[in-house]
């Protein structure tokens, strides 16, 4: 079996333990992926989920739209008092967050169990 093409950027939806929707990312989320990524956030929103985990562990890249679609689903949740947390961005994904100050519009945990402790506590999406 081959490996997938650089770049492939890749959604997969799950659901977990507690009522919790993981969106796991792989790949590289850019302007053309950006769309679909708010499509699937806008879905599940719509869909009453109330408790939503990004997990960027296997995401290689982000450009702003891609940085864009996940504002626009946090700020979505939060007029919705729904929770959604962004976790483990890889160090070069973290970087990018961190020169766009994303912590501030976006809460962002370092890891997935962090995530699941934030979302599971019943907090909602705040930055910090």
């Amino acid at each position: 079996m081959s490996e997938p093409p650089v770049g492939l950027f890749e959604i997969d939806v799950s659901s977990a333990e507690g009522g919790v929707k993981l969106v796991a990312l792989r790949g590289e989320l850019d302007f053309d992926d950006a769309p679909r990524l708010g499509r699937v956030l806008d879905e599940l929103r719509a869909e009453g989920e109330r408790r939503v985990i990004v997990d960027l562990s296997e995401l290689t890249f982000i450009d702003s739209s891609g940085i864009s679609a996940l504002v626009a689903a946090a700020r979505a949740a939060t007029a919705e008092r729904q929770a959604f947390v962004v976790a483990a961005p890889m160090p070069n994904v973290q970087r990018v967050f961190d020169i766009v100050s994303l912590s501030e519009l976006v809460a962002v945990e370092p890891g997935v169990d962090g995530a699941f402790e934030r979302v599971g506590r019943g907090r909602e999406q705040t930055a910090g």
